[in-house]
Formats: C-alpha cells, sequence, structure tokens
C-alpha cells in the first residue's frame, strides 16, 4: 500500500523494482533498487499525484459563413478520443465544439474546470483549440507590447494571448509552496479560404494558397505560446508564427492534429519505451511527419513546422500521455 511517500508492505526483506500502477500518478511510475527492511517504512521520494483536466475546443462554423472551417471539429473529437479517451492516465474532459465555444463559454469553462481540480496545485490542465487565430496591433486598454495573437471564438469575439493567460492564471490551482501550475496547451489554429476579417479589425497571420479549394490552411500562434510563459507551461503550436497549418480533405483532420494524436495513439511517439509519452515526444514525432506530408501534398514551397516551449525547458519531457 501507497501512503504518502511511502510504501507499507507485506514484501519479505530485500531489494526490488517498485512499479506504481495507481491511474493518478503522473511522474514516478517506476522505481529501481528500492530496499525493503523488517520492521521500516519503504520511502520511495518524490511521486506526484495528480489528473488531467482537459479543455477541449474545436470550431468550425464562425459568424461569416466564407470563414467556416471544415475540419476543427473532427480535430476536436480526435484529440478527445486520444487524449482522453485511450490515455492511461485519469482525467475529466469537457468539450466545447462551434455555437458552445463563444468568448464566454470558453472563459466560463475554464473558470469551471479550475474549480474541480486540486487546490494543491498537483492536478494537470490541457486545453486544445482548433479554430480560427488572428492577430490584432492595438487592443485597448494596452495590457503589454502589441502584436497581440487571440483565439477567435465562435461568436467572433477575441481572446487575445494576455486574457488567456490571466483567465488561466486567475482559476488554475497552483502549487501554493512553488507557485507553479501545470498546463499544456495545444494550438492547431485554422483559417479557411484566406482571410480571417472579423475581430475588430484583426487580421491572420501569414498568407498562403492551395489549389485545391477544398484543403484550406491555419494560422500559426508561436508568439501567443511565447506570450504563455508562467512556470509549469508547455505550448504546443502546430506551426510557427510566419507559416500556415494545413488541414486535408484526404486525412479529414488538420495535418498536426492527425500526426499528434497518432503518435499517442499508437504509442510509436514512446521513443524511450518507458510507457510514458511527454510533450517533446509526441512533437518529435509529429513534427518531420507534418512537414513531409505537407511538402508531398501542397508542394515544395508549402511549409509547416510544428513548434514547443515549455517553461522551464525540463517541462517538455514531462509526460501527457500513459500507453495502455
Amino acid at each position: 500500500m501507497l501512503c504518502g511517500h511511502a510504501l507499507k508492505t507485506t514484501l519479505s526483506p530485500g531489494t526490488y523494482d517498485v512499479s506504481i500502477t495507481h491511474e493518478r500518478f503522473i511522474n514516478g511510475l517506476t522505481y529501481p533498487g528500492v530496499r525493503v527492511v523488517a520492521g521500516q517504512t519503504t520511502h520511495l521520494g518524490e511521486a506526484k499525484l495528480g489528473s488531467f483536466f482537459y479543455l477541449i475546443i474545436g470550431i468550425n462554423d464562425y459568424p461569416d459563413e466564407a470563414n467556416d472551417l471544415h475540419y476543427a471539429v473532427a480535430d476536436a473529437d480526435l484529440l478527445e478520443s486520444t487524449l482522453w479517451g485511450t490515455n492511461g492516465y485519469a482525467g475529466k474532459v469537457v468539450k466545447l465544439t462551434d455555437q458552445q465555444a463563444t468568448k464566454a463559454g470558453i472563459l466560463n469553462a475554464i473558470a469551471a474546470i479550475g474549480d474541480e481540480m486540486s487546490p494543491d496545485g498537483q492536478d494537470y490542465f490541457v486545453m486544445t483549440f482548433s479554430g480560427h487565430g488572428a492577430s490584432d496591433g492595438e487592443p485597448s486598454p494596452d495590457p503589454g507590447d502589441p502584436p497581440y495573437e487571440c483565439l477567435v471564438a465562435s461568436d467572433g469575439q477575441a481572446i487575445y494571448d494576455y486574457e488567456l493567460r490571466q483567465c488561466v492564471a486567475h482559476y488554475i490551482p497552483a502549487s501554493p509552496v512553488t507557485g507553479t501550475r501545470y498546463c499544456t496547451f495545444i494550438f492547431d489554429s485554422c483559417r479557411s479560404g484566406g482571410m480571417f476579417k472579423g475581430v475588430g479589425g484583426a487580421s491572420s497571420s501569414g498568407a498562403a494558397s492551395t489549389a485545391d479549394g477544398s484543403k484550406s490552411f491555419r494560422s500559426g500562434l508561436s508568439r501567443m505560446a511565447r506570450n504563455l510563459s508562467d512556470a509549469g507551461y508547455v505550448v504546443i503550436t502546430a506551426c510557427d508564427d510566419t507559416e500556415v497549418s494545413y488541414e486535408s480533405s484526404d486525412l479529414q483532420n488538420g495535418v498536426f492534429t492527425e500526426f499528434f494524436c497518432e503518435g499517442l495513439a499508437n504509442g510509436v511517439a514512446d521513443s524511450n519505451e518507458d510507457g510514458l509519452i511527454s510533450a517533446y515526444e509526441a512533437l518529435s514525432y509529429a513534427a518531420p511527419r507534418v512537414q513531409e506530408y505537407v511538402s508531398a501534398e501542397f508542394g515544395p514551397g508549402a511549409v509547416q513546422t510544428p513548434q514547443l516551449f515549455a517553461s522551464p525547458d525540463a517541462l517538455r519531457d514531462v509526460p501527457i500521455y500513459r500507453v495502455q
């Protein structure tokens, strides 16, 4: 029996490799060379206990029909079935699609999830977004240095990078000791047909064209990733902020989401074969496949480079998926 960081057991004295299989353990699942001494409590050291809380967002339908997307809701479905459905870690999920994913709906969902999380900061918050991304130079009042990148909600309203950061910092519990809150953001931001022209003068970042009108492309949000830089944050973006992020009618998903989930669900992204897949392992699997697919499908001039930002950098190795 595990009690805190100590092990109470009826094992005979000796040395053992101890594996923790409780679904709520995020780190520290294996302890090699544990010495069991008769009449003494065996201490294992640190083991982070916590569950994952997922907010998964996908938006196809926008106020202007010309800006509707093809596969953002399909991305949300795939991310839900992978990150939550087949993940060996315990977790709860809230999924918002289309009219559910207004600005108020998204911010209220973050608040509600925060209320359910452990107040001691042991749980992980994971937010995925598939939908339009945009940038705006001068929101008012000015909270920092422009330009500001934003997620575009289904009602056409912007959730700016600083607003998202403030909302998460306010509602997602942090460790009372270190002040760290563990959050992973996965942005596969989309735009269809060329330019998003809503959101009070916002304009999409990047530009591209495709020969196949049934295939659209998505703008990058890596500047938003850099602005989400609080301790404990990992941010994964489908492309750099000077690139576009493609979706494919052949895959029926965004290219990045397709290969990101493929690496998790099949366990093939587990490069060190320890049964756990970190954010960095997931990205390392997806990135070259995204680049190869985009170049082959959209021409040699098409470039898409998935990105990862972590604060501190060591968090890139924190597991986000447990292979069953």
